[in-house]
C-alpha cells in the first residue's frame, strides 16, 4: 500500500464521495486508490500527528509524501488531465494560508450543505476496483 497514490476520504460525506467518483472518473490509468478515513488501514498508513480522529480534511498520500487540506486537493488535480493539471499548478501559486482558509470553510460546511450518510456507500462495481 505505501507505493500507490491513494486518496483518504470522508466515506460519510456526499460531498466527499461526489469528488471519489469524479476522480474515479478523471483517473485515466487508474493509477489513483481510494481509503475511506473510517477504515483502520487509514490510520496504520497516516502519522499520528496528521490522523487524530478529529481530521476534517481530504488526505492524498503519495508514495510516503502525505498532503492535507487544500495541498492534498491540489496535489490529486495535478494527477488528473490536462485542464485540471493546469487549474492545480496554477492554484498552487496562492498562499497556502488563504488556500487552506476557503478550503476550511467548505469542510466546516460540507454536511449541511450537502448531507452525510450513516454508512460509507457501496461503490459502483467499476470503482470497486480501486478502493484499497
Amino acid at each position: 500500500m505505501k507505493d500507490k497514490k491513494i486518496v483518504l476520504f470522508d466515506g460519510v460525506c456526499n460531498f466527499c464521495n461526489f469528488w471519489v467518483r469524479f476522480i474515479f472518473k478523471h483517473n485515466k490509468n487508474n493509477e489513483i486508490y481510494f481509503l475511506p478515513l473510517q477504515d483502520a488501514r487509514a490510520k496504520e498508513l497516516l502519522p499520528k500527528n496528521i490522523f487524530n480522529g478529529q481530521l476534517q480534511s481530504v488526505v492524498f498520500y503519495r508514495k510516503g509524501t502525505v498532503f492535507t487540506h487544500s495541498t492534498a486537493a491540489l496535489q490529486i488535480g495535478r494527477e488528473l488531465n490536462f485542464l485540471y493539471r493546469l487549474f492545480s499548478n496554477i492554484a498552487l501559486i496562492i498562499p497556502k494560508k488563504i488556500r487552506d482558509a476557503i478550503y476550511n470553510f467548505i469542510a466546516k460546511k460540507r454536511y449541511a450543505w450537502f448531507g452525510k450518510s450513516d454508512t460509507c456507500p457501496t461503490p459502483s462495481p467499476q470503482l470497486r476496483n480501486q478502493f484499497l
